[in-house]
């Protein structure tokens, strides 16, 4: 589509060009036989009449040519508008494929930190991934707002928002409230609530995932 896209508007620019090189003054025609009293002047000194130049063809402006030369613009332009919405389309789509595979190589620490039992870390990664991962696959600003802006555009937009994350809303609320509570009230979490928060979030990025069509 893009490719097609391309070729017809290089057609069109190529037309425009023609359009441009050809555009030229158009000659009125020149009557063949002229009116005797506008071939000459007033009587010379020898009493005969004295001829006058024939004046050049009057040149008038082909208006035809700049009207299509404009539409052809127009249609240029209109087409690299409709070039860049599909370009920019065709991105989001990709960068929302892409995001599960991007979320899950993040966790691949989280195990480590667990183990270490790095609880400070451990939200942190689970927060920024979390966050990130919606951004890309849902397209929904998460990672400039709180908790609770977050939680609330959700149960407010349910028209615009996509199923499979309100479907997920009570578990988001609570894995994010969780990372809150740590970050903010410097509150604890064992190693199996973190092996388990781990294990959920795999599950949600996994049956949330957008698979491209074949």
């Amino acid at each position: 589509m893009i490719r097609c896209s391309f070729l017809l508007l290089f057609f069109l620019l190529a037309f425009a060009g023609t359009l441009q090189a050809e555009q030229t003054n158009v000659p009125l025609p020149v009557q063949q036989q002229q009116n005797p009293t506008m071939q000459t002047g007033q009587p010379d000194s020898t009493g005969k009449a004295e001829l006058l130049d024939i004046k050049g063809p009057i040149e008038i402006t082909d208006n035809s040519k700049t009207v299509a030369l404009a539409a052809a613009a127009i249609l240029a332009a209109a087409l690299v508008i409709t070039l860049i919405i599909l370009w920019w389309k065709r991105s989001r789509k990709k960068q929302a494929i892409l995001a599960h595979e991007t979320a899950l190589q993040q966790l691949l620490r989280a195990q480590q930190l667990i183990d270490e039992h790095n609880v400070d870390a451990f939200v942190t990664l689970i927060d920024q991934t979390l966050r990130s991962y919606i951004e890309q696959r849902f397209a929904v600003s998460a990672r400039r707002q709180t908790t609770r802006e977050f939680i609330s555009r959700i149960t407010k937009s349910k028209e615009s928002v996509q199923e499979p994350l309100a479907r997920n809303k009570k578990s988001l609320q609570t894995w994010l409230e969780h990372c809150d509570l740590v970050k903010f009230a410097k509150a604890n979490l064992t190693s199996e609530a973190m092996g388990k928060m781990l294990a959920n979030l795999h599950s949600f990025i996994e049956s949330t995932r957008m698979e491209p069509k074949k």
